[in-house]
């Protein structure tokens, strides 16, 4: 799927529409199946994801390492082996090829999640995320398929503040008396919501 062809379009239409449809976690649930499933569309078979399923396990463990012991030592060890492993997965040319993986791989994207990951490491290390970051919110945040190929590069803070903000309800009051919409859910409002977020 090309980011912006029809396809990815309607996909985006009808996932915003039923993610502003359902209450929290349903919503956030609804979010990581349509990454998987958009991410899915460049995967040529399962073994070719687990180099990148092995980088994001790897960011992760270091959020969390990071969040129980921010020290020096283990920070150096996480930013090291993103590094690393970043330009590993990469292929640059300084990596000597007898190092590289001689198989095809996934690597869509992998540039903006490096550099959502090691934001997230080095945020978690200075304690400006002080929140534990749930493996939903993280792969939501790492695999985000609205930004995952073209970007842009989002701070974790404000993505978690977009993740955690109340649905409000932006259609005009009820009036007493007058029939609103079809339905009970209200009619094509939803719609109208989550076409407007």
């Amino acid at each position: 799927m090309n980011v912006p062809s029809g396809e990815f379009l309607l996909l985006a239409v009808v996932g915003a529409l039923i993610y502003n449809l359902l209450p929290g976690k349903l919503a956030r649930g609804w979010l990581l199946a349509m990454n998987l499933g958009f991410f899915s569309t460049f995967v040529k078979g399962w073994e070719s994801v687990i180099p990148y399923a092995g980088f994001l396990l790897f960011g992760y463990a270091g959020v969390v390492a990071l969040r129980r012991r921010p020290t020096t030592p283990v920070f150096l060890v996480f930013l090291l082996g993103i590094l690393g492993s970043f330009f590993w997965l990469k292929k640059y040319v300084f990596v000597p090829d007898m190092l590289t993986l001689d198989f095809a791989y996934t690597a869509i994207g992998l540039s903006y999640v490096f550099f959502r990951v090691l934001h997230l490491v080095i945020e978690v290390r200075q304690g400006s995320i002080t929140e534990p970051v749930s493996p939903l919110s993280y792969l939501n945040y790492t695999l985000n398929f609205t930004a995952l190929v073209s970007g842009p590069i989002q701070l974790y803070p404000d993505y978690r503040e977009a993740e955690l903000a109340p649905r409000q309800d932006t259609s005009p009051p009820r009036r007493p008396g007058v029939r609103q919409g079809l339905g009970r859910a209200g009619g094509l409002r939803p719609l109208r919501i989550g076409l407007s977020r």
